[in-house]
């Protein structure tokens, strides 16, 4: 909601019906569920309240990350490739084992406590990740260094 708004804080010119007219009727549009755009029920209190936040922003730029690759369609990449140009053009690089090893190591000489908490934020990722990525060698290389502290 907060996107349309913004896209159309500018209005149609000599159009009787005002911009706050046509975008509560957009959103009761779109947040009705026999639309299709939404797949749950929103109760008309909620939804009242959302489209007067949305309204009360006053036309500023919704705080979005710019981050958006589309592809065209039948580009004949595959899902796998498509991820992989995504994680390099957005900057994002691989966790991987060896990083995660190096980074514990530097926890345990500093002698703190290694957490899978203070380890994904030191890396710059989140703790699903870390599990993701750590394998039981690591896993059990952390509690050794753990016990030596």
């Amino acid at each position: 909601m907060l996107v349309l708004y913004y896209l159309n804080i500018d209005g149609v010119d000599g159009d009787e019906i005002s911009l706050e007219d046509d975008m509560r009727y957009i959103f009761k549009f779109i947040a009705n569920k026999e639309n299709g755009f939404v797949t749950f029920f929103i109760k008309n209190k909620l939804l009242e309240d959302m489209i007067r936040d949305v309204l009360m922003q006053g036309g500023d730029p919704p705080i979005n990350k710019i981050r958006k690759i589309i592809f065209k369609d039948y580009s004949l990449l595959s899902f796998k490739e498509k991820m992989f140009l995504v994680g390099k053009l957005i900057g994002r690089q691989k966790l991987t084992k060896e990083k995660i090893y190096s980074m514990m190591l530097e926890i345990n000489d500093i002698g703190i406590k290694i957490t899978l908490q203070y380890l994904a934020e030191l890396l710059g990722c989140s703790i699903r990740t870390l599990h993701r990525n750590m394998g039981k060698e690591l896993k059990q290389e952390k509690e050794k260094l753990n016990e030596k502290i």
